[in-house]
């Protein structure tokens, strides 16, 4: 019976004694690739490569430690590897994180931030790249814990009057987004309940001192560039019963473009104007 060539194996400095774990379903050529890729000074694990660079290929040995037929185990068996000998004086080459997600944990410099940053600043997104992410994020479900940091993470930052510009600018004339029924409940549903702190209240009574409210009272309409049908309301109220938001229809009538929810909107007066 041929001998199994898949299961874990490492990757030992005779020197040091640090070692590098890994799985694989065929030793042979695991090998082959990493001896190509090391002598050409191509391989992904930077320490490792920086390693076999400075002490030279005879410094190095691969060890098979384990033999394992049903590769479901795998990732289990490197993982307690991986675990075992980074208890040991000699510690791993293998990354920070899980076996599966090595990268997980890692911290990452300001400086390589900024080179990050510089790297990536300017770069587009294809139609194709964005509809592959989008496709890979529906019907992803957020756990609490994952809302909880992503709100730490938001919790304090202010959006520079610049960046708002920008944003203000990069969605102007284009049609607003139609929320379906089922997304209308969820929102609703999410803010039943919830009461605005004293210091939120506060904040609303200091941004609107000064604001006229007559424009709440004034007769509207809503207009299908689409098909031409104007539909006329006696209110910004009375059109927000129809399923539609009153401070997005008074900001659509007092912009530029008129644009919210796919119609333009404007006060009655202007409407004949227009």
């Amino acid at each position: 019976m041929a001998e199994i060539q898949s299961g874990i194996y490492m990757w030992r400095n005779k020197i040091t004694g640090r070692v590098l774990v890994g799985q694989t379903c065929d030793f042979k050529s695991r090998k082959a690739k990493y001896l190509s890729a090391l002598r050409k000074g191509t391989y992904g694990n930077k320490h490792f490569q920086r390693s076999w660079t400075k002490h030279g290929e005879d410094a190095f040995e691969m060890i098979i430690l384990e033999h394992l037929y049903n590769i479901a185990f795998l990732t289990g068996f490197e993982q307690a590897y991986v675990d075992y000998y980074r208890t040991l004086p000699g510690g791993v080459y293998n990354e920070v994180g899980p076996v599966d997600c090595p990268r997980r944990g890692a911290i990452v410099s300001e400086e390589t931030k900024l080179k990050l940053s510089k790297i990536n600043l300017g770069k587009k997104q294809s139609d194709d790249t964005k509809r592959k992410k989008s496709v890979a994020a529906k019907g992803k479900i957020i756990s609490d814990a994952q809302k909880q940091q992503i709100s730490l993470r938001h919790k304090g930052k202010t959006v520079s009057l610049e960046t708002r510009q920008k944003l203000s600018a990069a969605f102007k004339g284009k049609p607003g987004h139609a929320q379906s029924e089922e997304a209308k409940i969820k929102i609703g549903n999410g803010n039943r309940g919830r009461k605005a702190s004293a210091e939120t209240k506060k904040k609303l009574s200091e941004a609107h001192v000064g604001q006229k409210n007559e424009h709440r009272f004034r007769s509207i309409e809503r207009f299908d560039s689409a098909t031409g049908e104007a539909v006329q309301y006696e209110s910004i109220a009375a059109a927000a019963r129809s399923g539609f938001s009153a401070s997005k229809i008074g900001e659509a009538c007092r912009s530029e473009s008129h644009r919210y929810r796919g119609f333009l909107w404007y006060f009655l007066s202007e409407a004949a104007a227009a």
